[in-house]
């Protein structure tokens, strides 16, 4: 009987609304975070590299194995098809993504105990000055690739680029296992030619993207103001897939179709640092243009919202006068994820 009754009294309730409130009670409005759909481009991007290497019989990256792994690998080096080397293959990883693990586990460890920490910080600052002419050189941390930050591993790969970071000092004077690793990965050509095209879809898209979505605790921005971005996107990065060369000279290319916000590249030493790595890339323009076009598909998949036809294209001019849907989740990541975005 109560059911009964308090669906009669809402029923009563909605029949008494005028047509542009029961519209808008019917509506139902999901917009995604802008940085973590970035976040997950990224992992799509990623994806479709590491598919290029059997799509096209190419050599993959080093495998960087972890020190028991490394040992099973080592001892059955005779015996390939021995199973327990086969397993620790299949249980170890490869690849700039690993590559920027073991570094940020290493330089920027979440356990401030661990790692070099401070000393990495320092060390970095004084090769850049020593490295560039910037009079002077800010420290700044290595990128939190530890946490997961949003755009670690673009900014992570970056800072790579161009640093010369590993000291390879121990207490003992002899690199551990893991600075081993770090070194057999900056050592990789196929290592470094991934950390290039994540570089650049950073400085071509991640980077200027995540500005233009942020806004500010004062003034935020409306992700229903976002449309034209969104659906400029996946063609965006189409144009760089078929055309990735356009990448490496920034001067010869129209700003609109070197960076999604139309502005000169960010990290102004990065491109240098590229050009001189260039020659010992191999197929540098086939990942790039494979991350490139891994992103282009992220972002049409996690863009529904924004498609023609979808979720945005419904609203009346009257709910998008009044609809507000914030474009990131900053202060939904906690209070002191909150502070750290808004101080």
């Amino acid at each position: 009987v109560e059911q009964v009754l308090k669906r009669k009294i809402g029923e009563e309730k909605f029949d008494a609304l005028t047509p542009h409130q029961q519209t808008n009670a019917c509506t139902h409005i999901f917009g995604g975070c802008c940085c973590h759909k970035d976040l997950n481009v990224v992992q799509y991007g990623y994806k479709s590299i590491q598919r290029t290497y059997s799509t096209h019989d190419l050599p993959a990256p080093v495998l960087l194995a972890n020190k028991a792994n490394s040992a099973t690998i080592d001892i059955g080096g005779d015996d390939p098809n021995n199973p327990a080397v086969q397993n620790a293959i299949k249980a170890s990883s490869s690849g700039a993504i690993k590559l920027l693990q073991l570094i940020g586990a290493l330089l920027r460890n979440k356990d401030e105990n661990k790692g070099y920490q401070d000393k990495c910080n320092h060390f970095m600052r004084d090769r850049k000055l020593e490295l560039y002419d910037l009079g002077i050189a800010q420290t700044r941390k290595f990128p939190d690739v530890s946490n997961t930050r949003y755009g670690c591993y673009t900014y992570a790969a970056a800072e790579v680029l161009v640093d010369e970071i590993i000291d390879g000092k121990t207490n003992s004077g002899v690199p551990n296992h893991m600075e081993l690793n770090i070194q057999k990965g900056l050592n990789c050509p196929v290592t470094m030619t991934e950390l290039v095209a994540l570089a650049l879809y950073g400085v071509s898209v991640s980077w200027p993207y995540m500005v233009m979505v942020r806004g500010t605790k004062e003034n935020p921005i409306n992700l229903l103001s976002l449309t034209d971005l969104h659906r400029k996107l996946p063609e965006f990065c189409t144009n760089i897939a078929a055309n990735p060369h356009i990448l490496l000279d920034p001067t010869m290319t129209p700003l609109e179709e070197l960076t999604i916000d139309r502005q000169p590249f960010r990290g102004h030493l990065l491109l240098d640092a590229i050009l001189e790595l260039q020659p010992d890339l191999p197929n540098l323009f086939l990942i790039i243009s494979r991350m490139f076009s891994g992103a282009e598909t992220g972002w049409i998949i996690f863009t529904p919202e924004f498609h023609v036809g979808g979720t945005f294209d419904k609203l009346t001019p009257k709910q998008r006068a009044v609809l507000f849907i914030p474009a990131t989740n900053d202060c939904s990541e906690g209070m002191l994820g909150s502070l750290r975005v808004h101080m």
